[in-house]
């Protein structure tokens, strides 16, 4: 059957991102809880060039996690990195769905590849971020702020480094849109978070670091470089923050 406009507003897209030396292997998945069967029509974009055309995904009735058949690959990818370190690189991901043969419903998102990981030196914990050490100077970004006072802000006073609480929900997304194109690292508090809620915004090139508080780390994405709240704070929160409010 062909999917109703209610149907399009639900779905979501999730990626995963595999690299192997020089190339970057993307898969979509369309993610979405569907009242019965469809067969969905989507073409599939990166920086406006159509890299997968008019793929078929079926969805049964239920929620549903459905990967595109086709990956996407990319050769000698560009790198996102935090401003004091080089460029924030990002990327435009489109998906677009068709109904009658039309472009119907466009999703777009931006992501950016970056490699992070922590090491400890002198009772301390330090962070790098595609294989260099991050100066870490904190602010307390609010996201209240606009992309450029970001920007012009963070250029001024040197500040890489900021530490967000995931759980609040749209106020994160806008503070980590800006922190994705000022080339700010992120340590993302998710003692709060669950699976889906970090699903969410799991794209941000961002979010460098895990944090939590003792007891409550993270089961979700075990991978990813994480301490504990204390732990962020005696490393990068207070001799880097000195002299700033």
């Amino acid at each position: 059957m062909i999917p109703d406009d209610a149907l399009f507003e639900k779905i979501e897209i999730f990626h995963h991102f595999r690299r192997d030396g020089n190339l970057l292997e993307i898969t979509p998945s369309v993610v979405v809880e569907s009242p019965e069967s469809a067969t969905l029509i989507a073409s599939y974009f990166v920086d406006s060039f159509e890299m997968i055309e008019s793929a078929r995904v079926s969805v049964e009735k239920g929620e549903n996690t459905v990967p595109f058949r086709q990956k996407v690959r990319i050769i000698n990818p560009l790198i996102w990195n935090p401003h004091s370190l080089g460029e924030p690189a990002l990327y435009e991901l489109k998906t677009v769905f068709y109904k009658n043969a039309r472009a119907h419903f466009v999703i777009v998102q931006m992501t950016g590849l970056r490699e992070t990981e922590l090491y400890r030196r002198e009772g301390k914990f330090f962070l790098a971020v595609n294989g260099k050490e991050l100066p870490c100077r904190y602010h307390a970004f609010s996201p209240e702020s606009t992309t450029s006072e970001v920007i012009e802000f963070s250029r001024k006073y040197h500040f890489d480094f900021t530490l967000l609480k995931g759980s609040e929900g749209k106020k994160a997304e806008k503070l980590l849109d800006l922190c994705d194109r000022a080339g700010i690292a992120v340590c993302l508090d998710i003692t709060d978070m669950d699976k889906r809620q970090y699903d969410k915004i799991a794209l941000h090139p961002c979010i460098c670091l895990h944090a939590a508080e003792k007891g409550k780390h993270s089961k979700f994405a075990p991978d990813f470089p994480f301490l504990t709240l204390a732990q962020v704070r005696e490393s990068f929160l207070n001799d880097s923050s000195k002299g700033t409010k």
